[in-house]
């Protein structure tokens, strides 16, 4: 009987065609397109990365030698099949493998499958090769860089946190010029002579990285070989390389030092030592040796020659191959007077050898990304983001830049004030200017729960 549930149900569809008719939102949705229209029509970031021909395939003058060496083969195949047509009495039997038999093609398309025979091998290792180096480039920047990027800034954090700006200072420092003594030994050849090693040290002293009396201790180190007088093209030893691993000995010990320094703890009591922190210090310190040594092996160590040859033969083979049978093609498509598919062949030789050569001169460049080219890392952007990362550490970690360290003594003045309000959750948990009462808890721990009174007491 009671169907008033029921028919309200029914009748209610007031929800119902609220949701159909007001489509106000779906039709803005569907109409205003300026967000669509905006990202297809502006393609501006897209072109100039096409057009910039400050990459590699715009200034790279080994892969345009190559193009043009290419260019050349194929001239040259197409000038002397044109000479041997035109010089012929019969210019239809003048070159065999160009006539073909009643449903046989002509023995030149055999030629070109060649050069398509060898571009699957060549596009396989190649591409093979080519994701190994990206690999390798990549964990020099994840397992290189970024440990000692983050190694230096959390011992800098540590050490503001404990108050200790003279040896953050420090660490900071020497962390910038271990980053830089990894890119700077990989700019010069392998064998680093006695002036470039003079030149990369006076730069480091310019940029605060490094004082005249460690660049007095590394020379001496590097030179140590060497007479006196010893002309600025002799080379040095191989130890500089392994300086950078130095720098993080040098840090380990103003950890130890400053946390054996006993006597100026008695002399700053008020001071805390890193006690707890020392072990994680040294791990991170340990760690970003660990880095350093991953580079110089990385580096050090590169790819079997053998298969790095084996892909650089494939490579050049092919493009001669194509670049001939190329050539023969476009002349066979001008005897059959089809001028637009001869012009399709050269696109074709040109297009595929300047790819490959290409990948081949991109893998050359990844396989050092400590160097000066376009693909290799940013070290004075790196340097940079370091040294703002290591100031913004030490600037907010003073106690005068911590508003909630200020919010809070503000709060717990006014909690010890004759007018403080019962129940502040600010409310010190004990106080400890004044002793607890001998017959029980103080009142601040009696207005607590049981189990965090015990808490309270034990803190």
């Amino acid at each position: 009987v009671s169907t008033q549930s029921t028919w309200e149900a029914v009748v209610s569809t007031q929800s119902t065609w609220e949701a159909v008719v007001s489509t106000q939102s779906t039709w803005e949705a569907v109409v205003s397109t300026q967000s669509t229209w905006e990202a297809v029509v502006s393609t501006q970031s897209t072109w100039e990365a096409v057009v910039s021909t400050q990459s590699t395939w715009g200034e790279d003058k080994v892969i345009w030698t190559g193009e043009a060496i290419i260019f050349l083969v194929y001239i040259t195949a197409v000038v002397a099949l044109l000479c041997v047509v035109h010089t012929a009495e019969d210019r239809t039997t003048a070159i065999p493998f160009f006539q073909g038999s009643e449903g046989v093609q002509a023995e030149v398309f055999q030629i070109k499958e060649i050069s398509e025979y060898v571009k699957v091998f060549v596009a396989f290792f190649l591409g093979l090769y080519l994701s190994l180096n990206v690999t390798r480039w990549w964990q020099l920047r994840v397992q290189g860089i970024n440990p000692i990027f983050d190694a230096t800034t959390h011992a800098v954090t540590i050490l503001s946190s404990f108050r200790l700006d003279k040896a953050a200072k420090k660490v900071a420092r020497y962390g910038r010029l271990s980053l830089q003594l990894v890119f700077n030994w990989h700019s010069g050849p392998s064998e680093m002579t006695k002036g470039e090693a003079t030149d990369v040290f006076r730069r480091m002293i310019s940029q605060g990285l490094l004082t005249q009396n460690e660049m007095d201790v590394f020379m001496n180190d590097l030179t140590k070989d060497l007479p006196d007088d010893a002309p600025d093209d002799t080379e040095v030893n191989s130890n500089f390389p392994r300086m950078a691993e130095v720098v993080w000995t040098w840090i380990m010990f103003i950890l130890i030092r400053r946390q054996g320094s006993r006597a100026e703890a008695q002399a700053h009591p008020d001071k805390p030592r890193v006690t707890c922190s020392l072990h994680y210090l040294l791990g991170i310190c340990r760690q970003a040796q660990a880095a350093c040594n991953s580079v110089r092996h990385q580096l050090t160590t590169q790819l079997p020659m053998p298969y790095v040859h084996i892909i650089t033969f494939l490579v050049k083979a092919h493009n001669v191959i194509l670049a001939f049978s190329g050539g023969l093609m476009t002349v066979y498509y001008l005897e059959k007077d089809s001028v637009l598919a001869g012009m399709s062949e050269l696109i074709r030789v040109l297009l595929i050898s300047w790819l490959y050569n290409s990948v081949l001169a991109i893998c050359s460049m990844m396989a050092d990304p400590f160097g000066t080219d376009r693909i290799d890392f940013p070290r004075r952007r790196i340097d940079q983001e370091l040294n703002q990362s290591v100031r913004s550490i030490m600037f907010f970690g003073m106690e005068a830049n911590m508003p909630f360290l200020q919010d809070k003594d503000l709060a717990l003045a006014e909690r010890l004030s004759p007018d403080a309000e019962p129940g502040d959750p600010w409310q010190p948990l004990v106080v400890l200017d004044q002793p607890p009462a001998a017959d029980g808890p103080t009142p601040t721990a009696r207005a607590l729960s049981a189990g965090r009174r015990k808490q309270v007491h034990k803190e």
